[in-house]
């Protein structure tokens, strides 16, 4: 049995694989080293053509962007990369996508702006982050690789905006 709790060779002729999770800060999972498990090691190439890959962040805080978006912070983005990068692996790889959804708490009130200037200051930071995500998968010529931040307002985290 593979990995994925079939017969090896089962998943042969998948073209397109989406992978997505919702965690909160204290599940304690290293979530690209988990997607990563999931896909490897195949025993032959695999038929592969698109990976999109969504990771929601429920209860974001104002500060915690390096340990959870750097390879410094978090080794196992490199881990994710290497294997998205192995064109043995996935020979006919053309399209990769990394959707980060990450949850803040803010307050609103009429005449302030929504999101609070902070929050959005913390969105261009974000997007500076996950540019520097992926670098192997993203100097592939044959590899589209498109890394999407998308920060929404989340009831599960506390009011960052003030921190």
């Amino acid at each position: 049995m593979s990995h994925f709790g079939c017969k090896p060779g089962y998943l042969r002729k998948l073209k397109n694989i989406t992978i997505g999770c919702r965690i909160a800060s204290g599940d304690g999972i290293i979530v690209p080293m988990g997607i990563s498990g999931i896909l490897s090691p195949p025993t032959s190439p695999s038929a592969i053509q698109g990976i999109e890959i969504t990771i929601d962040w429920i209860d974001c805080r104002i500060g915690s962007e390096e340990s959870r978006l750097t390879a410094t912070a978090e080794p196992a983005w490199d881990i994710l990369d290497q294997t998205l990068s192995r064109l043995s692996t996935f020979p006919d790889l053309c399209r990769v996508s990394l959707n980060l959804k990450l949850g803040y708490g803010w307050s609103t009130s009429p005449g302030l702006p929504n999101p609070p200037d902070r929050i959005v200051t913390v969105k261009d930071h974000l997007e500076r982050l996950a540019g520097r995500l992926l670098p192997l998968t993203s100097k592939l010529l044959t590899v589209k690789t498109h890394i999407n931040v998308l920060v929404y307002k989340s009831r599960y985290a506390s009011n960052s905006a003030y921190y």
